[in-house]
């Protein structure tokens, strides 16, 4: 957090340049993988006070124009996370710049700026806040169907190719995410197919791969979601929807994993033996699995799609 200046004290140079170094490294590409970041172009820059603490040269005073400059940088972090007013003051050239009161609630002053500041840090996350009109959904960038008549296991597997590690960090640092939708197509009686699409109803819709799930991946698979058959008989039964970071570290790989693991079903309750032989019943409908991406993409905050390649269908 950046600290405020006291109200009858002097406002140094190092003061707007620690603040202007908040805003880029929220706005801009950041170093490190500690939820900074969001890939913008920086506008504010730093001060050179080449002077200080002399008397001042021209120079050495932050500008209208500096100020102005890191005004945008914060109302782009502002508006990709908020709905709320932007009120931050426009400094007008010409204008002497007070410390105001430590809340920043007096404006066109410098603790205005900081209680902004402050606030874009505290809310950079999409695990805190997140203005959804600045993202767009890109309905069905990958899917596959799984037709009637199958047993045993089934995967569909795809990649997700950010291009760099910097550029996966800005996607999910800026709100981004992959959904994976499942359903099943089905309007019969039989039980082993009533049961998987009751799983597959129960599942999240979507499943989602976000902020939170992409920090702590590895190269093994993590589940983003598992789920075994209701019914006794069907108990064996199982989806999975996981997810894992490739060596190259910059592309993840999504699994959902169909596993019709039942061989065979005798009827309840059997009077006496012989029970009969054991029926291995096929999934009858159809299961599709669609994968949507929300992105940013709005005026003030805007990621590029990573590129989407299909590995296996089911």
């Amino acid at each position: 957090m950046v600290a405020t200046v006291s109200q009858g004290g002097s406002i140094n140079a190092a003061d707007y340049n620690t603040m202007q170094s908040k805003v880029a490294q929220i706005l801009g590409t950041a170093t490190a993988n500690d939820g900074f970041g969001y890939g913008q172009t920086v506008t504010s820059g730093q001060v050179i006070a080449s002077n200080y603490p002399a008397q001042p040269s021209v120079g050495d005073f932050v500008t209208a124009q500096q100020l102005d400059d890191l005004r945008t940088d914060i109302q782009k972090c502002w508006i990709h996370q908020t709905t709320a007013a932007f009120n931050l003051g426009d400094i007008a050239v010409g204008d002497w710049i007070t410390a105001g009161a430590a809340d920043g609630s007096d404006n066109d002053t410098h603790n205005q700026y900081v209680y902004y500041t402050n606030q874009i840090e505290t809310n950079r996350l999409p695990t805190v806040s997140l203005n959804t009109s600045q993202m767009t959904t890109n309905l069905s960038v990958r899917s596959s169907s799984l037709s009637a008549g199958w047993n045993g296991t089934k995967n569909f597997i795809f990649t997700v190719d950010f291009g760099s590690l910097t550029a996966r960090r800005h996607f999910f640092n800026t709100g981004g995410e992959i959904r994976i939708n499942l359903s099943h197509s089905y309007s019969g009686t039989e039980q082993k197919t009533l049961d998987w699409q009751t799983m597959i109803t129960n599942a999240p819709d979507p499943v989602v791969c976000n902020y939170n799930t992409h920090t702590g991946l590895t190269t093994s698979y993590t589940n983003l979601y598992s789920s075994s058959g209701g019914a006794a008989v069907y108990a064996e039964n199982v989806i999975y929807v996981r997810v894992k970071q490739n060596i190259d570290a910059w592309s993840i790989s999504f699994e959902v994993r169909l596993e019709d693991n039942d061989t065979g079903d005798r009827p309840p309750n059997p009077p006496k033996p012989p029970y009969g032989a054991l029926v291995d019943e096929n999934v009858q409908g159809t299961i599709t699995c669609s994968v949507d991406e929300f992105v940013a993409s709005g005026s003030y905050v805007s990621v590029s799609s990573p590129t989407y390649t299909t590995n296996s269908n089911f």
